[in-house]
């Protein structure tokens, strides 16, 4: 032992430090976490916050919470997300060292807790620990932890609000999700609609509405996102499609109320050509230039009014004009 702990200190001489650029205190259900984002980007919460959040005091020992009976099987299933190696030093924006877990680490301390205790593992003070960890678990999520973090440190006002990565995985899930109906059918009788398409929508549809769907549901919603879908699109099979790919915590959410919105733009528009102008304007900032007299004859489409006058006689013609009676 005496030899690991050696080894483990030679290691962090010379090691540079990171220190926190933002701080913050994230609530979450009854728990008041410390949280950071350190100047490498990482984002953690403070160790002693963690335990205090699953309702443990604050100078508890974690190595040894952590290797109880009852909860041990299913942190090291987890892949043993509290590890004394692999917690982060670090110095706070106040100038003090502290020492902190990476927040996605901490997440899975909380599923492992859930786990035991729907196997029935644990009793005492582990069992109310594992009824904060449901709480905090209902209350975020391993995706959303990240957006929370940020928000509550201020780091959102600086993090680019283009970056890809966070885009990617704010939206997409890591696995593909098992297959949903995700695109109802009254988008496909919009498309009809608009297509004057005759045959039976729910069943067999053209082709080319791929390019609807892509254009006018996936880039309007994130250009970015669409472009990764794009260029990794999942293999040429039947039940592997683009909306898999979506999160169920944000990105799954986002993309359904985004197809409700491009379904009430269809309705309100009686011809793709309107239906794209109205979309490219609303979406992608476009200006809107409908053609208002589209279906009005030439000869009989009001003319606008010819002005044979300078601007200076105009002016001088009204000011020359008698008064109108009261």
């Amino acid at each position: 032992m005496n030899k690991i702990v050696k080894t483990t200190a030679k290691r962090r001489i010379g090691k540079k430090v990171p220190r926190a650029t933002f701080s913050g205190t994230l609530e979450v259900g009854e728990a008041s976490l410390p949280c950071y984002v350190l100047d490498d980007g990482r984002r953690i919460f403070s160790t002693k916050g963690m335990i205090e959040s699953l309702g443990y005091k604050g100078n508890a020992n974690a190595g040894e919470i952590f290797s109880s009976k009852g909860l041990q099987p299913y942190i090291l299933a987890h892949n043993n997300p509290y590890e004394e190696a692999g917690l982060i030093d670090f110095v706070t924006d106040r100038g003090t060292r502290a020492r902190g877990i990476d927040v996605e680490k901490f997440m899975d301390i909380c599923h492992a807790y859930s786990e035991a205790l729907e196997g029935g593992e644990l009793k005492g003070r582990h069992d109310v620990a594992a009824r904060h960890a449901n709480a905090i678990i209902r209350a975020t999520s391993k995706i959303g932890i990240i957006a929370l973090v940020d928000e509550a440190t201020g780091y959102q006002y600086t993090r680019a609000e283009d970056a890809l990565q966070f885009k990617l995985k704010l939206y997409l899930a890591e696995e593909m999700r098992a297959w949903e109906k995700t695109f109802p059918d009254e988008l496909w009788r919009q498309f009809a609609k608009l297509t004057n398409f005759s045959g039976e929508v729910i069943k067999n549809r053209p082709r080319y509405w791929g390019y609807l769907v892509m254009e006018y549901v996936y880039c309007t919603l994130d250009a970015d996102v669409a472009e990764y879908l794009k260029n990794n699109k999942p293999p040429a099979r039947k039940g592997k499609n683009y909306h898999q790919w979506f999160n169920d915590d944000f990105g799954y959410k986002k993309l359904n109320e985004h197809i409700n919105q491009v379904i009430g733009m269809a309705r309100a528009c009686d011809t793709l050509e309107e239906f794209k102008k109205k979309m490219d304007y609303e979406f992608k900032g476009k200006p809107l230039q409908m053609d208002i007299f589209a279906n009005v004859p030439i000869e009989t489409a009001e003319k606008p009014l010819k002005i044979d006058t300078t601007f200076d006689e105009a002016l001088s013609k009204i000011a020359k004009a008698p008064k109108p009676d009261k």
